[in-house]
């Protein structure tokens, strides 16, 4: 009888989630950094083996084509819609380790709205010598979750999932000489809808 129990709650668990997740539509963007060498990096050490990296100014570009759009916003085929963001990283990594944590926030301007994000960051690095230090490059793979929201609408909410690749000089002046991104950005059909002012015949070419 309790295992009768057990399997009938977890069926009504599983029910709850799906539905609370059916009304989530997610669509992949992709995206790339504009000089991501050009944002500023502090990099110091806060003991135990640990590195904290901040960085300001980052700043790209997403694209989302119309392909990729569930087919109820009817978009034009080859449609494409551009739009930048910037973005602030903190991360602390532990070098014996290679573990990275942190979290990240910025905006994203489309055409019709505003959203601000947030998000914790989990992830991987991995040192390789470099300009005879042990560790003159940090290589990172970050995997970050959170939220969107509009100031001006706080019915509007969604959420953002990054996974990151960077390559990071630690010397002679630390910097960034590569980011790349996957990114998914979720919400209901109305913060959807507001992403995409399809252009005919415009292709993302990314």
């Amino acid at each position: 009888m309790s295992n009768k129990i057990k399997f009938i709650v977890g069926g009504v668990l599983l029910l709850i989630t799906s539905i609370a997740v059916a009304g989530i539509i997610f669509v992949p963007v992709g995206g790339r950094y504009i000089n991501p060498d050009l944002g500023v990096v502090d990099m110091q050490n806060v003991g135990n083996g640990n590195l904290r990296i901040r960085t300001t100014g980052l700043s790209g570009e997403f694209s989302l084509d119309a392909s990729d759009v569930p087919p109820e916003f009817d978009p034009p085929a080859s449609g494409c819609q551009r739009f930048v963001f910037d973005q602030d990283l903190e991360l602390v990594i532990n070098l014996s380790l290679g573990v990275v944590e942190g979290r990240t926030r910025g905006r994203i301007n489309t055409q019709d709205v505003t959203l601000d994000y947030s998000g914790e960051i989990q992830g991987k690095a991995t040192c390789v010598p470099m300009d005879s230090h042990n560790c003159g490059q940090l290589i990172v793979d970050l995997d970050t979750r959170g939220v969107l929201s509009d100031a001006n609408d706080p019915a509007r909410v969604g959420l953002i999932r990054l996974e990151t690749l960077g390559s990071l000089l630690r010397e002679p002046d630390g910097h960034w000489a590569s980011l790349t991104s996957n990114a998914r950005l979720g919400g209901d059909a109305g913060l959807i809808g507001s992403l995409h002012s399809m252009g005919e015949g415009e292709s993302c070419g990314i």
